[in-house]
């Protein structure tokens, strides 16, 4: 069994990271980023379930 290299969870501070510097990527491409970054995290291993899913809000015109 492999264990969770890190301890730390990923974090608000970390996913805001991630995020801004998926610029304007289209949605998939920012999922496939942002799991990407999250398994490196954990060392490939999650300890519980995850689940992605990202909204584009659009200004009021």
């Amino acid at each position: 069994m492999r264990w969770c290299r890190s301890v730390v969870l990923f974090g608000d501070e970390r996913l805001a990271a991630t995020l801004t510097a998926t610029g304007n990527l289209p949605a998939a491409d920012t999922l496939d980023r942002l799991h990407r970054e999250m398994t490196d995290h954990t060392g490939h291993h999650a300890v519980d379930d995850t689940a992605l899913m990202l909204l584009r809000l659009h200004p009021r015109p």
